[in-house]
């Protein structure tokens, strides 16, 4: 999903989980960023890295948290995986 697109999109999650499919992430991290992907908390979590990845720091981290945190999957692994893969085809 084009980082530019994630401002005026809803339904995030399941546009992004394939970019989670990797082997950055433990297959327990896997299974639990799948179920906050498709819980309501997916678009909190999408618009908010995106921000992050657009250079917002504190603000988008805390949100990107607040997203994930009732999944058990608020862990730096999550958090910076999206946000690296749009800065990596970004740049």
């Amino acid at each position: 999903m084009p980082l530019d697109a994630v401002k005026t999109t809803g339904g995030l999650g399941e546009a992004v989980l394939l970019a989670f499919q990797t082997n950055l992430l433990s297959p327990f991290e896997k299974l639990r960023v799948r179920d906050a992907l498709r819980s309501p908390d997916a678009d909190d979590f999408v618009k908010a890295a995106a921000r992050f990845a657009q250079g917002e720091g504190k603000t988008a981290s805390i949100a990107m948290e607040r997203a994930l945190k009732p999944h058990d999957c608020a862990k730096w692994t999550v958090v910076t995986c999206l946000p690296f893969l749009w800065r990596r085809t970004c740049s």
